[in-house]
């Protein structure tokens, strides 16, 4: 099992053409938003409009990164989540067992690795001083792959993991069964999918990796990426960067 540390950074992006890009993000560390969430949960539509309001903001990819996995243990109430996955809900879980907490739910958000409760009567989540952790870098020339460079401020002494995911904007859902039956889900910031790749050593402080954007499952709309680094076996965010992919907001 692999423990997982995320960088979440400042992002400055440069696009050339529709599929080039690059992401570099500032020194700062940039608290990464976690959502878990579910078409087949009652409670999840509140937390997903608020979660869509974050496309608006100034700050989105500079300030913050967001992204939202929907789970898949409410397919037992009659309904499938198209964007659920069982890695997504592994990621959950990995997070109650570095808290200790016995059961997991939706919605449930993390911000910068560690659980926040106070979504539902605050405007933004708390966020502490930033850290200077490091630089990251993440170039792609076709959007099928990328190349991601990440320099931290410290030493980096153990295994450092490296997760990309695609995420999906504007997606609409028309929920025929479960707890949200009759309703329309408005859904952004979906991951689509995600690959993780060890970042390998190239001088004494520098890492890098190649990592392929997998098969992320063909949507209308826009589309942007999350870049994030871990250590190996721990989900705690350490650094993290975004930005639009296929066309600009």
């Amino acid at each position: 099992m692999r423990t997982r540390y995320v960088f979440v950074l400042a992002a400055f992006i440069t696009t050339s053409a529709m599929a080039e890009f690059t992401i570099r993000s500032g020194p700062m560390q940039v608290p990464l938003i976690e959502l878990f969430t579910s078409e087949g949960c009652s409670s999840c539509p509140r937390a997903d409009a608020w979660m869509a309001e974050l496309k608006s903001n100034p700050a989105l990819w500079s300030s913050f990164v967001p992204v939202a996995f929907h789970v898949d243990y409410w397919e037992q109430l009659g309904w499938k989540d198209r964007f659920a996955k069982t890695s997504f809900t592994r990621r959950q879980r990995d997070y109650a067992r570095k808290w200790r907490a016995g059961n997991i739910y939706t919605p449930a958000f993390t911000v910068g690795g560690n659980e926040w409760l106070g979504w539902q009567s605050q405007k933004w989540p708390p966020v502490a001083q930033r850290p200077d952790t490091g630089a990251l870098t993440v170039e792609s020339s076709d959007e099928k792959s990328v190349t991601v460079t990440f320099t931290p401020s410290g030493p980096a002494t153990s295994p450092l993991i490296v997760q990309v995911a695609v995420l999906g904007f504007d997606q609409n859902t028309s929920v025929a069964r479960g707890e949200n039956e009759g309703l329309t889900l408005h859904h952004a910031f979906v991951v689509l999918d995600y690959q993780n790749a060890e970042l390998v050593p190239i001088n004494r402080k520098t890492r890098t990796a190649i990592v392929n954007l997998g098969e992320a499952p063909e949507v209308e709309g826009r589309r942007a990426l999350a870049v994030w680094v871990e250590r190996e076996g721990v989900p705690t965010p350490v650094q993290a960067v975004g930005g639009w992919m296929n066309q600009k907001p």
